[in-house]
């Protein structure tokens, strides 16, 4: 009898999570939401960022900015949103595969071509980084979008 309640609350939770993020932002501030324009709310729902979009807008559509910085352009204030992503670099390692430079495999026994033979788990596979960059940004001027940098989807 009380596991039906523990069934009930991890489903609830499970299909909680899987709730779109700017539907939940939208739920979470209904407030902001209502006083959107109509042409803001379609951007919002369908994730985009227009000119003349206002902040509540842009938060709505694209969640909260890593960074935000302040600044004046032609004597005017403005404010940029800096929006963090992730970009992969590759590189190649020796080592048993986890490019962290001669170790084990060099010192130890395995030796690769060094030691008479060839060990395939001292030539390790090239390693994956990733590393954070700007991937998006929104400029305000007087609480309105003024220019936005958004990469195409792939």
């Amino acid at each position: 009898m009380k596991t039906i309640p523990l069934f009930l609350m991890a489903a609830a939770m499970t299909l909680s999570s899987c709730v779109n993020p700017i539907e939940r932002r939208v739920s979470y501030y209904p407030g902001l939401y209502s006083h959107l324009s109509e042409k803001e709310k379609q951007a919002v729902h369908m994730g985009k960022v227009e000119e003349g979009m206002s902040k509540d807008a842009v938060y709505l559509a694209w969640g909260a900015p890593g960074r935000v910085a302040v600044g004046k352009r032609g004597g005017k204030p403005f404010e940029r949103w800096g929006y963090q992503s992730y970009r992969p670099v590759f590189t190649g390692g020796y080592g048993y595969g986890y490019g962290m430079g001669f170790g084990v495999g060099y010192w130890g026994r395995h030796r690769g071509f060094y030691g008479g033979f060839y060990d395939p788990a001292f030539y390790g596979a090239p390693v994956v980084t990733y590393v954070a960059a700007e991937g998006r940004y929104v400029e305000f001027v007087n609480g309105r979008v003024t220019a936005f940098l958004a990469p195409l989807p792939r």
